[in-house]
C-alpha cells in the first residue's frame, strides 16, 4: 500500500478500487448474517469479489518488490521499513483505543497496549495487516534472490504449491469449525509469501501471449462460482453468517484474487487509457493512510449516524469514510515527519509510466534461458 519512486497507473486503479473492497468488508459486515433474503442476497454476491483485497495487495507487493529487493540494501527491508510499520501500527492502535475511550469509555492504558501491539493482540481490526506485511518485507531480499533464480516452471509448482496449502488448511477449518493446525502460523508460508511470489509470477514471468484476458476471466468466473455456490450451501445448512467459503484463502477467493490480478496486467495499456488519471493516482498512492484512518472514521460514523440501512450503511458510510480518510492522509502527508504514518515517508513526486511496465519476459531465470534475466518494456 505504500508508494513505489515509480509509478504505473494500472495498479493505482486497483489499488483505488481495492481499498474501496477493504471498506465495504466492514460496512457490510453487520448484514451478513440476516435472515432477509433482500438483503442477504445482495450482500453475499458482492462478498466473494471484495474478500479479494488482501491476496490482491500482497500480489501487488509482489510484482513491485521482488525483481529488485535483492539489489537493494538490505537494511532497508530488515530494518527501515518494519520499523516504521511498527511506529504506524503503534500510533494508529493509539488513536483507535483513544477513539473507542471517547465513544465508549472503553479503558485505556498505554503500557497496556503497547504489550498487546507487542504481542500482536491489537484492537482495531485492520492493523493486523501490518504484521503480514511486515514480515513480507523482511523477507523480500530473500525471496527475491530465490525468484530470480528458479525456472518459471519451478516457481508457478511453488506459487500453487503454497496458496493450495493454506487453501486446503482453510477448508478444514471450514468443514470442521475449529482451527486444527498446531501453533504454526502456515499462512506465513501459504497466503503471505504464495500470493506475494504469485503476484511476481504473473507480472514478470507468464507469458502473456499465452495467457491472454479470456483465460483470466474465465478463471474469475470459476472462482466466483465455486464461492457462490459453497455459500449458498452454506445457508442451508446453517452457515448463514457468511464466513463460510468467503475468508482471503478460501479456494475460490483464491482463485478470483490471481484472476484478477491476471486480468489487470494483461489489460493495463487499456487501463492507463482511463479518464482522470490524477485522481487515480492521487487516490493509489494514499491507499495505506485510507486503510488506516477508514476504521476509526465507521466508528464515529456508527456512534453518531447509526442506521439499520443496509443500503445507507454500504453506500453512505463507505463513501463518506472513503473521502474523508482520504482527505485527511492528503492533509497528513503535507506534515513534514507525520506523513511517515500515511505513505511510510513523504510523498515522492514519482513519474506515473503510463503504459509501460518495467518486467521481466516469460523466460526471465538463469534456470529458463543461458541469457539470464532479460527486461524488456511492455
Amino acid at each position: 500500500m505504500g508508494t513505489p519512486t515509480q509509478r504505473h497507473l494500472w495498479l493505482d486503479v486497483l489499488r483505488t478500487i481495492l481499498i474501496i473492497e477493504v471498506i465495504l468488508i466492514h460496512t457490510t459486515a453487520p448484514f451478513r448474517g440476516v435472515a432477509d433474503l433482500t438483503t442477504w442476497i445482495p450482500v453475499h454476491l458482492l462478498t466473494p469479489i471484495i474478500k479479494t483485497c488482501i491476496p490482491l495487495f500482497f500480489m501487488i507487493t509482489g510484482a513491485l518488490i521482488l525483481p529488485r529487493a535483492k539489489d537493494e540494501s538490505i537494511s532497508r527491508y530488515l530494518l527501515v521499513k518494519p520499523a516504521l510499520m511498527a511506529l504506524v501500527v503503534i500510533v494508529w492502535e493509539l488513536v483507535y483505543r483513544l477513539t473507542t475511550q471517547h465513544l465508549w469509555g472503553d479503558s485505556f492504558e498505554l503500557l497496556s497496549m503497547l504489550k498487546d501491539v507487542a504481542n500482536g493482540n491489537q484492537k482495531d481490526p485492520v492493523l493486523w495487516y501490518m504484521y503480514r506485511i511486515m514480515g513480507v518485507y523482511m523477507a523480500a531480499p530473500f525471496l527475491s534472490v530465490i525468484v530470480s533464480h528458479v525456472s518459471t516452471r519451478r516457481l508457478t509448482t511453488y506459487v500453487i504449491a503454497a496458496i493450495s496449502l493454506e487453501v486446503f488448511c482453510r477448508l478444514l477449518s471450514d468443514f470442521s469449525g475449529v482451527q486444527w493446525w498446531p501453533p504454526f502460523d502456515h499462512r506465513i508460508y501459504g497466503l503471505w509469501f504464495g500470493f506475494t511470489a504469485a503476484g511476481y509470477l504473473v507480472a514478470h514471468r507468464i507469458n502473456e501471449k499465452t495467457f491472454r484476458p479470456a483465460f483470466w476471466s474465465a478463471l474469475f468466473v470459476l472462482g466466483y462460482g465455486i464461492t457462490l455456490v459453497a455459500i449458498f450451501l452454506g445457508r442451508i445448512n446453517g452457515k448463514q453468517g457468511g464466513h463460510f467459503f468467503t475468508g482471503y484463502d478460501d479456494p475460490g477467493i483464491a482463485i478470483m484474487s490471481v484472476a484478477i490480478f491476471g486480468i489487470f496486467f494483461t489489460m493495463r495499456q487499456r487501463i492507463n487509457q482511463v479518464a482522470v488519471k490524477p485522481l487515480w493516482t492521487a487516490l493509489g498512492a494514499s491507499t495505506l493512510g485510507i486503510y488506516v484512518i477508514h476504521e476509526p472514521i465507521l466508528l464515529i460514523l456508527r456512534q453518531y449516524f447509526p442506521t439499520r440501512s443496509a443500503v445507507v450503511s454500504v453506500f453512505i458510510y463507505t463513501a463518506v469514510a472513503l473521502v474523508a480518510s482520504y482527505a485527511l492522509t492528503a492533509i497528513l502527508n503535507r506534515i513534514p515527519l507525520v506523513s511517515y504514518l500515511v505513505s511510510l515517508g513523504p510523498r515522492s513526486k514519482a513519474r506515473n509510466t503510463g503504459n509501460h511496465f518495467l518486467r521481466t519476459t516469460a523466460s526471465s531465470s538463469p534456470a529458463d534461458s543461458s541469457q539470464g534475466i532479460r527486461t524488456m518494456e511492455k
